[in-house]
Order: C-alpha cells, then structure tokens, then sequence
C-alpha cells in the first residue's frame, strides 16, 4: 500500500504549534492537505478516503495510463520486473 499524504503551509509565517497537527480541527484556511494514492485492488483507496475523511483533505487517484490486467500473478510479475529496471510506468490523475 502506498498513500501519500502531503500538508503545506501557504502562508510563509511559521506554523504555531497547535497548528502542526494533521487532525480536521487544526488545519486551517492556511494549510492544504493532498492525498494522492494508487489503487489497484481498492483497498489503499479505502485507506486514503478514511485520511480524507479524517482531515478533510483533496483527494486525487492515480491510474496508470495502460490498464493493468485482471490476473494478479501477471502484475506482480510486471511489478518486480518495472522495479528491477527503475521503470515508472507512465500515469494520469484521475
């Protein structure tokens, strides 16, 4: 599972310490918070709506641009092979 969860300030005024909490109640006018996730399966999508829910966050799904197939052990085996060679297959957002 991979969720990537990004807040940024974007004032250029130090936070105070009360504000530094990814909690829904502390963020602020001045904080935006991302999550970005890819889901193959659907359980990181699960995941990441749970985190948008929890602090009200934009939420983005990223696909790739070619569709993986349907037989798991064919996309492990693509996976391991992308992995091996540093290849990042091309993506969108969704």
């Amino acid at each position: 599972m991979q969720v990537v969860w990004a807040r940024t300030n974007s004032s250029t005024e130090k936070p105070k310490q009360e504000d530094t909490n990814n909690t829904k109640d502390n963020i602020t006018e001045m904080n935006k918070v991302l999550v970005a996730y890819f889901s193959r399966s659907g359980n990181t999508r699960k995941m990441a709506e749970e985190i948008r829910r929890e602090t009200g966050a934009d939420i983005v799904d990223i696909q790739p641009v070619d569709d993986y197939t349907d037989d798991y052990q064919t996309v492990v085996d693509q996976a391991k092979k992308q992995i091996d060679s540093n290849f990042k297959p091309p993506s969108r957002i969704n």
